[in-house]
């Protein structure tokens, strides 16, 4: 790092680097959307029935962890400036982890906020930002065209989660029931 505290040069990738790092990050925003976003509004409604909590309170959750991102974000941009995407990225990952589980299984509402603040940290280590961040980095001039197809494949994650709706049911048959048979009985048989 040099005086000014803006991180060296980032080292130089090869084409076949490229585009590992690219279809990296796009698999990695797909699961992170998919885990930490797209699943929310669907299960809402299942979480609140479940639990007995009102949907204000547990929407009020998911919000917390979005502010949380957002004000966490702040730091964590500047670490992505000092020492790249990686380290940033699998922390944040790592982080969704332990986020995920707890949000499933939180057997009040103190925790299941509590839940929301930490996949709130791993949303801001791993949802577009600090993806962004990696391919500006790494494609450099380039970076347009790497900017698009994360966009556009990371943008589908949604639908992805919806068309897989009977690999997603027997994935979950055995999680809790917020994470678990709620989810599964979401999406019908036909997957329509």
């Amino acid at each position: 790092m040099h005086a000014a505290g803006v991180a060296r040069r980032p080292e130089t990738l090869s084409e076949s680097g490229l585009r590992r790092v690219l279809v990296v990050l796009c698999v990695t925003e797909i699961v992170s959307w998919g885990v930490l976003y797209y699943a929310f509004p669907v299960l809402a409604p299942a979480i609140a029935d479940d639990t007995g909590w009102s949907i204000a309170a547990v929407t009020a959750a998911f919000s917390t962890g979005l502010v949380v991102s957002a004000l966490v974000g702040i730091p964590v941009g500047r670490r992505l400036d000092r020492i790249g995407p990686r380290l940033v990225m699998t922390t944040g990952s790592i982080l969704a982890v332990p986020a995920a589980v707890g949000i499933a299984v939180a057997p009040t509402l103190p925790w299941f906020f509590a839940a929301w603040v930490l996949a709130g940290v791993a949303m801001s280590g791993t949802l577009y930002p600090p993806a962004f961040a990696a391919l500006t980095r790494w494609w450099g001039p380039r970076r347009l065209t790497a900017l698009t197809a994360l966009t556009l494949l990371a943008g589908l994650a949604s639908v992805r989660a919806r068309e897989r709706g009977d690999e997603w049911r027997t994935l979950v048959d055995g999680l809790p029931p917020v994470f678990g048979a709620d989810w599964a009985a979401l999406w019908p048989a036909s997957g329509a």
